[in-house]
């Protein structure tokens, strides 16, 4: 348990660690004054993906691999009795290699940046001139329970955020800066973290919080 309880620890300074890494490589750009960045609204909110963007966020797929199954659209093979098999780890990796299981989680973590966006950020700037978000996403990493008890991990999202004029489509800010949740590592750390927040939902407050800093919301 002393182990377990060292290890949980030591997790928790290693995604410390990591967070302030990510500041520190931060590059941010924003020409607007404190008076134009409360005259504007943001009108909408654009996710797009890098064409090397890769996720990895076990939940989503098992959760998208269950909706394929129920609906009768996973791969069903039959054994040396003629009977259907259960899926394998191969029918698995089959249905998530699918330009459809990877559209479900880049649909379904665009989402959860909009909202995002809708709910922590864009209530504070209610002016008159309307900017449109568009971010670009390289990377989302979830570690599952049993990558985290053996090897530790960190939730991460890599993305880079621009703000443009609405109407003249000109940049006005930019910020390419990397957000990491707070993880614990070995068994007893894992079992602690069932009582906190989903991994996916600490990285993202992260993004909004490095959002919110960016643009000085109050």
């Amino acid at each position: 348990m002393h182990f377990e309880f060292v290890r949980c620890v030591r997790g928790m300074f290693l995604a410390v660690a990591l967070a302030v890494a990510l500041a520190g490589c931060a590059t941010s750009m924003n020409s607007l004054s404190n008076v134009e960045l409360e005259q504007i609204l943001i009108e909408s909110v654009d996710v797009r993906y890098a064409p090397d963007a890769v996720i990895w966020w076990g939940s989503a797929e098992r959760e998208y691999a269950a909706k394929v199954t129920a609906e009768g659209k996973a791969p069903t093979k039959k054994g040396s009795n003629g009977l259907p098999k259960e899926n394998s780890a191969d029918d698995y990796r089959e249905i998530m290699s699918t330009p459809e299981a990877q559209a479900y989680l880049r649909d379904k973590l665009a989402g959860l940046i909009k909202q995002r966006f809708s709910q922590d950020i864009s209530p504070h700037f209610r002016g008159t001139r309307a900017m449109r978000v568009e971010v670009e996403v390289h990377s989302f990493t979830i570690p599952s329970p049993l990558q985290r008890v053996a090897l530790g991990g960190t939730p991460m999202l890599f993305a880079l955020t621009t703000l443009k004029d609405a109407a003249t489509g000109k940049e006005v800010a930019k910020l390419d800066k990397g957000a990491a949740g707070m993880a614990f590592g070995g068994v007893l750390g894992v079992a602690l973290d069932q009582a906190l927040p989903d991994l996916e939902d600490r990285v993202l407050n992260s993004y909004s919080e490095n959002v919110s800093e960016w643009l000085k919301a109050s």
